[in-house]
């Protein structure tokens, strides 16, 4: 016995005209005298199918935007969107070629600008007035439940095919830019990560490693580290030099040389002079009389110097320079010099402190509410979150703190002992592990790491690292 019926919309139950068909309505009667459930599916959004549902008196859900919405008779039922970031290159070759790009948002269409073939649709079925073109905002934070275009007057397609060649070579440009931006980014923070979770080395050499390490991905020539004195001097404790093309003892003495009057522009002097951030910048970009003092006499053509705080007192300068060329300094970069900065910070209070565990780990974890990507750490064995950083319980609206983190995401362990088979034949045991999955609670798909570690008790946990991948 039939119990359910469920039909296409478009020449189906609707003509060219879009209008109801006599033999839909009869359709329609026929099912409900039988107690008969019907419904439709259509790729239509919500805004174009709702007068047909209530001209049928469609009692039951019905599915609109090819599968993407479930429009009930008292409210949607739930919406599944799609980021527009990825579709970026692509619309706006078609924009510049001349197509009509319509999409929906929240179940009504919208148009990105009045084309003939839009003019055309509005006049014979009233529809696509509203205008509203996409902004680099819409790209950066919207998401969309449907996007198509409309291709018209083909001749201008190819009249214009050079012009739009050369919009997509730049955009192409500046995508590739975006993309290898992101791909430092992401390996900027891997250093730090596994400088911060490093438990089998001394601390010297965690900060030996990461200027090291940092000065390598930023191109510098030279990395130090000036650790306070008792007096209040600067005394160069940890340098590294790219492929040792300055000694040690050659810039500790041009460091010594512009000490003075580096220390001056610290306190305050010089148009560029950057004491209340942090941090302070020499390059082609950040430069006056004052600055050019500090240079004078040095090999040094640019630097980025920022201030390291141990114990609430300034105790260090990390120190990032170039002696081959006058590098000018990204914003992203000395982002990535200060959040450096914290790292060594963790490590030289650890060493100042005989009682330091419980501490440098308070350290360690408020480091991790500065990064953007979500981040937890469970326990082992019973899989519940000791901590969860700020940008992840933002990430969930909620603190995830003392949750169970299989709320989140699946143990691998557990995962593979219900497919069967050993453990290490996934890595489980080893110290990192990365996989990508779709994580429900966050309707995305994510990259994960998962790093092994100690807790402030000792005992074992792992850190939890999860990436948009969209993003």
């Amino acid at each position: 016995m039939v119990k359910l019926v469920v039909s296409d919309l478009d020449g189906t139950l609707i003509d060219s005209s879009e209008q109801l068909t006599d033999t839909a309505r009869e359709m329609a009667r026929w099912l409900k005298d039988r107690n008969v459930l019907f419904t439709f599916a259509t790729g239509r959004v919500q805004g174009m199918t709702e007068r047909y549902a209530q001209d049928m008196q469609v009692s039951i859900p019905y599915v609109a935007t090819n599968g993407a919405a479930l429009i009930a008779p008292d409210g949607v039922l739930f919406r599944r969107k799609v980021p527009l970031k990825p579709l970026e290159t692509m619309l706006r070759k078609a924009d510049c070629m001349g197509m009509s790009i319509i999409y929906s948002e929240d179940g009504y269409e919208k148009v990105c600008r009045e084309t003939p073939y839009i003019l055309r649709q509005r006049a014979a079925f009233g529809r696509y007035n509203d205008v509203a073109p996409l902004t680099q905002a819409d790209y950066d934070g919207k998401q969309m439940e449907k996007v198509y275009k409309v291709q018209w007057q083909l001749g201008r397609i190819f009249s214009e095919y050079a012009f739009s060649s050369n919009i997509l070579a730049k955009e192409a440009i500046r995508a590739k830019s975006l993309e290898v931006m992101m791909e430092n980014k992401v390996q900027w923070q891997k250093i730090l990560v596994d400088s911060l979770n490093n438990s089998d080395k001394s601390q010297q050499q965690v900060i030996n490693d990461v200027i090291s390490q940092v000065g390598e991905c930023l191109n510098s020539d030279v990395a130090a580290v000036y650790v306070r004195d008792d007096d209040g001097s600067l005394d160069c404790q940890y340098l590294w030099s790219k492929n040792q093309s300055m000694s040690a003892e050659e810039y500790v003495s041009d460091w010594q040389r512009g000490n003075i009057r580096f220390r001056s522009w610290q306190n305050g002097q010089g148009k560029v002079q950057m004491a209340d951030k942090g941090y302070m910048v020499i390059d082609a970009r950040h430069i006056d009389d004052v600055a050019k003092k500090i240079l004078t006499g040095s090999t040094v053509k640019s630097f980025v110097a920022v201030t390291v705080y141990v114990n609430g007192r300034s105790g260090a300068v990390f120190v990032l320079a170039n002696t081959s060329v006058n590098k000018i300094w990204s914003v992203e970069e000395i982002e990535f010099a200060k959040q450096t900065s914290e790292v060594i910070r963790c490590c030289l209070e650890k060493i100042e402190s005989d009682d330091s565990v419980k501490r440098i780990n308070s350290v360690l974890l408020d480091t991790y509410n500065y990064m953007d990507e979500g981040i937890f750490i469970r326990e082992v064995d019973t899989g519940k979150v000791l901590f969860s950083n700020k940008a992840l319980n933002d990430m969930l609206g909620y603190d995830f703190t003392d949750k169970d983190s299989k709320l989140l995401i699946e143990n691998l362990r557990d995962k593979y002992k219900i497919m069967g088979g050993p453990d290490q034949h996934i890595g489980v045991e080893e110290k990192e592990v990365n996989w990508r999955s779709y994580i429900r609670s966050l309707d995305k798909i994510m990259d994960l790491t998962e790093v092994r570690m100690k807790w402030l008790d000792g005992s074992n946990a792992s850190l939890v690292i999860l990436r948009d991948v969209n993003e």
